[in-house]
């Protein structure tokens, strides 16, 4: 190709005078975007720490519920319980688990004579939070 009345050969990506660079406001605004979607992040990964503990806790919680309900149904059911009955395992004596606590609640004749509803509770955080599982037993 013939430019300007010399044989020189075109560059395929166009003349260098007209290749531009990124200027320096451009570089900042492009760090700024990035520094703000890193920050947007952030703040996802913080909930998504939260949620896997408190996920932590429920599972924990329900698993000390299921436990205590399978020992009550193994001793299955008490015809001596005449009146409403609670146990409670407070914070720290549940070997291997001292930031939770047990209640059990046993109401006789509920939901039919001849009948006990069991509740087991098991709060942590001070009772903030809690996991209630039930059965009912049958003689």
């Amino acid at each position: 190709m013939r430019l300007g009345g010399c044989n020189r050969v075109a560059s395929p990506i166009g003349p260098l005078r007209d290749r531009r660079g990124l200027t320096l406001v451009e570089v900042v605004i492009a760090m700024a975007v990035v520094s703000l979607a890193l920050l947007a992040l952030s703040g996802f990964s913080t909930l998504a720490i939260k949620g896997a503990s408190f996920g932590k806790h429920i599972t924990t919680a329900t698993t000390l519920a299921q436990a205590k309900l399978e020992d009550i149904r193994r001793a299955g059911y008490n015809p001596a319980l005449a009146s409403n009955s609670t146990s409670v395992e407070s914070y720290t004596s549940l070997p291997d688990f001292p930031l939770y606590k047990r209640e059990v609640f046993t109401e006789p004749n509920i939901p039919a004579s001849g009948m006990q509803t069991v509740t087991v509770t098991v709060y942590w955080k001070n009772d903030a939070h809690s996991v209630v599982l039930s059965t009912i037993l049958t003689p």
